[in-house]
């Protein structure tokens, strides 16, 4: 028998009801949904729990699409290991109504006698049996499952029951992880904003600084005092790349870039970084010990924000060592299990407190004359943690250790 449009009411007939020889598979099935990666569906990638629908079901081929302003987005596609991967795709008109109308397909002679018999891509395929059912979450569409076969399955009401709850089980997942976007977006506006007014005072001087010298400037171009416009150049300058960083800083604590991975070498980021404080290291007269024979050759970094923070962690060691002359300490090595590579930042400064624990890494309003901004360490550490790693502070030594680890981070 044909049937389409089948929806089954499960306030009459529940999975525990239905004949065990109708089901796809035993309730454990359902349960095994606990282990698919959440990671990889924060990532909208819902290709492991299409493999497990296809396992559950026996079916050839299984496609997850999301709802889109357009057309449906595939998010994950799952084939019999006899299919053709590059050959199979869902039929486009049975996910159209059933994302039209929020009804459940159920075909068991697909290209006979149903609304869908002339659809060209089941001729094309010699498709069978196919079960389809919509995701829906508090009357939203979010997006359907679809399944096929090219030879006859006993799919029934009791198979499209189970997947209706598959379905509903990867709603809760997609919109879980849309509801950790939104709180994760809100909580960093928030902490922006927390952030802005903490360091107020500091923008003030800084515009006070840029200010001044501009009038001075000004004066000194009407007059023709090119010495004046030397020396207020001095303190326009500096101020005006503090602000610029500020805003950058600023701009990157309350909506973080994307992130872009490849393989890179710790080594010669580090190298560079180092490089580009050359001239503030020898007008302060700081020895610079920079220790890189042990860092690994390839590491899969994004190697902007890696290097945005190394420079941070640099700034912040400055502001520590002050005015006077110190040491600054860098290393770049792998860990003792082999698993990371480690970036050790230490100078001469004051210890830190060992107590300050997360406060250390809050938003603060810089002193006058400071080379960071008050952002740049809550920074390193959110793109540590973006890279699956940590920053951490020894002191005892009054190090910062950066861990990173040497597989891809997801």
């Amino acid at each position: 028998m044909t049937q389409t449009a089948i929806r089954l009411d499960l306030t009459q007939q529940t999975i525990d009801t239905a004949p065990a020889a109708q089901r796809p598979a035993p309730l454990d099935w359902l349960l095994s949904f606990r282990g698919l990666d959440p990671v990889r569906l924060e990532q909208d990638d819902f290709v492991p729990a299409a493999e497990w629908i296809r396992d559950g079901l026996d079916a050839d081929n299984v496609h997850i699409v999301l709802s889109a302003a357009t057309q449906p987005r595939p998010v994950g596609s799952a084939h019999a290991p006899q299919s053709d991967a590059s050959l199979y795709t869902a039929s486009q008109a049975i996910l159209a109504a059933v994302l039209r109308d929020g009804q459940t397909v159920l075909l068991d002679n697909a290209g006979l006698n149903t609304p869908f018999a002339a659809d060209p891509q089941l001729q094309r395929f010699n498709v069978v049996a196919v079960l389809c059912v919509p995701m829906t979450l508090s009357g939203r569409r979010l997006g359907a499952i679809y399944a096929d076969a090219r030879t006859p399955r006993p799919w029934n009401d009791g198979d499209l029951a189970v997947l209706e709850l598959a379905a509903g089980l990867l709603a809760l997942a997609w919109d879980h992880r849309r509801l950790l976007h939104q709180i994760r977006d809100n909580t960093a506006m928030a902490e922006a904003g927390l952030a802005a007014q903490k360091m107020s005072h500091a923008v003030k001087n800084i515009l006070q600084m840029v200010c001044g010298a501009g009038e001075v400037i000004d004066f000194a171009l009407k007059n023709k005092h090119i010495d004046r416009i030397q020396r207020s150049w001095d303190i326009l300058g500096p101020n005006l790349q503090r602000m610029k960083k500020f805003t950058l800083d600023m701009l990157d604590y309350s909506r973080p870039r994307p992130f872009e991975f490849a393989p890179a070498n710790p080594a010669a980021i580090v190298s560079a970084v180092t490089e580009s404080f050359a001239a503030v290291l020898s007008s302060r007269k700081i020895q610079l010990d920079l220790r890189l024979n042990s860092a690994p050759k390839s590491v899969p970094l994004d190697s902007a924000r890696v290097t945005e923070m190394i420079r941070n962690l640099i700034l912040f060691a400055l502001d520590r060592i002050g005015p006077q002359p110190g040491r600054l300490g860098i290393e770049c090595r792998t860990n003792a299990k082999n698993s990371a590579v480690e970036i050790l930042i230490s100078n001469s400064g004051p210890a830190l407190d060992p107590t300050a624990g997360d406060d250390l890494f809050a938003p603060y309003e810089p002193d006058r004359g400071q080379l960071s901004t008050g952002l740049g360490l809550a920074i390193a550490r959110r793109i540590a943690q973006t890279h699956n790693g940590s920053i951490a502070l020894d002191p005892a030594d009054n190090i910062f250790r950066i861990t990173l680890p040497l597989v891809p981070a997801r």
